[in-house]
């Protein structure tokens, strides 16, 4: 396969193992969005689910998963019970804030929701907030652990289980190509990877650059016209969405390349 045909078909493809210090970690699917362009990172912690968590002030037990998120941020931040894996968030130190976790649209898939409310496994959340209503959207996965706090954690960035929100949706190598109707120009990215009529990238982890994500790095195996490789890619999405810029950094470097988001 020529270097330019891998180009095109693997534009996602993404850091090698060989390069990689973070452990082989599957993203895990939620529900689509239309247009994730339109959320603003709020803030992201770890959670240990603990028994505390799952039951009410009055001591009813809460068999929903929103309920749960939030019960651990109120043990966490009113009643001091922190557990190994709890982390310090600033957002939902204050109550109003805490009372958005019941309204939020959740993404999460069924074996983590199941093992919120059958378990007590360690979390990573991340939470952004949707434009359009002002609702939170919650992002679930399972943890390997607490992520740095204070000022370590502009040090220390974490590695995340998935491709963020802003990232995801139709991209095209030119704005017409969203409605020329040629699905080979098109690019659907989702929390797992890229797909495209001509291969596919699945990555097994994701570096953020930056509390605000807008520069990413990101580990995964490409496949495509009968090839099968694993690159090094930074991505870095404009401040509106709309422009996602790509270059690879691994095995070999390359220029900045344009996509543009479909609407």
């Amino acid at each position: 396969m020529s270097r330019r045909r891998r180009r095109q078909i693997g534009i996602v493809g993404i850091l090698a193992c060989s390069y990689c210090l973070w452990p082989s970690a599957p993203g895990f699917a939620g529900p689509g969005r239309s247009d994730e362009a339109a959320l603003d990172y709020v803030t992201e912690y770890s959670a240990e689910v603990a028994p505390e968590d799952k039951v009410s002030s009055k001591g009813e037990a809460w068999l929903d998963t929103l309920a749960i998120l939030q019960q651990d941020r109120f043990n966490v931040h009113v009643r001091g019970l922190r557990q190994k894996d709890d982390s310090i968030d600033a957002y939902f130190v204050e109550k109003m804030h805490r009372l958005e976790i019941a309204g939020a649209t959740l993404t999460i898939n069924k074996e983590t929701s199941t093992a919120i409310v059958d378990g007590n496994p360690s979390l990573l959340v991340d939470v952004y907030r949707d434009k359009s209503d002002g609702r939170l959207e919650v992002s679930v996965g399972i943890s390997d652990g607490a992520p740095a706090e204070g000022i370590e954690a502009a040090e220390a960035p974490r590695p995340l289980r998935e491709i963020p929100l802003q990232y995801r949706g139709k991209w095209a190598y030119s704005a017409h190509n969203c409605t020329a109707g040629e699905p080979t120009a098109i690019l659907v990215i989702d929390s797992e990877g890229l797909h495209q009529a001509e291969g596919e990238m699945i990555a097994f982890g994701v570096l953020p650059k930056g509390s605000s994500r807008r520069t990413i790095f990101i580990n995964a195996r490409n496949s495509g016209g009968g090839g099968e490789w694993r690159s090094t890619e930074e991505f870095t999405l404009s401040p509106d969405g709309a422009v996602l810029e790509t270059r690879t950094v691994r095995p070999d470097p390359s220029p900045v390349s344009r996509l543009f988001r479909c609407r």
